[in-house]
């Protein structure tokens, strides 16, 4: 019965990939890219000229992006793709959309606890879940947003966390402390779950030296994501420090309601229930 099951779940899989590439390819065409992927080739363009990250060539650095992560993918496909602004912001967009999907599938792999049946099912839930989901998702795989590269930030966070509660090392501790500190640059309202997660673990888990860990990545994390908001003071002159929280007065309920929309708007509620998945102590 295992191995049917396995069978199945690996022709959901190549059914569910199949069906994605014959969407994409249905949909490669320019006018899939939105206007707003394009300022992030013109930052690009700039950049590549030596003029910094600028709006416009000589005023000086601007902080217009809403992921510098994502700002230096492009940067590579635009040096690549000279003169190809849509296919830049095209391929850029679909390469975080493919290690978003292989990241999806070793946390699958890895963070579902064995169970037979259970196991199945929700592996099950999650493909379908996506499968049902094509067509926002062929959209964001081409559209030059950040959106895919955002998920995948959030899914090898995913990954480092629950590897970390597996094994609770030092080691594995400061890696997941850097990654969490660095998501700020990956997109803000990935802090969210930068501070959610470490914080949960530290209230579920019963050893000791397990909770410490779960202090350090805290510590990191938050000395990580506070020295790059100085280091982008320091860049960028008009900076606004904590820029999400500065947006309206509800900072916190904005804040919060983008975090989640970063697995729910797309369809991917793999992501709540990983999440639920990822914290729940590992028992014999």
């Amino acid at each position: 019965m295992e191995r049917a099951f396995r069978l199945v779940y690996i022709l959901a899989i190549v059914a569910f990939l199949a069906l994605l590439g014959i969407s994409i390819g249905g949909l490669w065409d320019a006018n899939v890219v939105w206007d707003d992927s394009y300022m992030f080739v013109r930052y690009a363009d700039h950049f590549l000229a030596g003029q910094g990250i600028s709006w416009n060539p000589g005023e000086g650095p601007v902080y217009g992006l809403t992921s510098l992560g994502y700002f230096l993918v492009i940067v590579l496909f635009r040096a690549l793709l000279p003169g190809q602004a849509a296919l830049t912001a095209m391929l850029a967009s679909l390469s975080g959309a493919l290690v978003f999907i292989i990241l999806m599938f070793i946390l699958l792999g890895r963070a579902i606890p064995a169970g037979g049946k259970a196991k199945q099912a929700i592996r099950f839930f999650i493909i379908g879940s996506l499968g049902l989901s094509i067509d926002p998702w062929r959209v964001h795989c081409l559209d030059g947003m950040d959106t895919t590269f955002a998920l995948a930030w959030l899914t090898l966070y995913f990954l480092i966390a629950k590897w970390r509660q597996q094994a609770p090392r030092p080691a594995g501790a400061v890696i997941m402390g850097i990654v969490g500190g660095l998501s700020y640059w990956a997109r803000p309202d990935l802090c969210l779950y930068a501070g959610l997660i470490p914080l949960v673990m530290l209230v579920l888990e019963r050893d000791r030296r397990a909770r410490k860990l779960s202090v350090l990545t805290l510590v990191i994390t938050g000395a990580l994501t506070g020295g790059g908001d100085v280091v982008l003071i320091l860049v960028f002159p008009h900076f606004p420090a904590a820029p999400v929280l500065c947006q309206e007065p509800v900072g916190l309920r904005r804040l919060f309601r983008a975090a989640v929309s970063v697995p729910s708007h797309h369809g991917t509620a793999d992501f709540h229930v990983g999440l639920l998945v990822l914290l729940r102590p590992d028992r014999a």
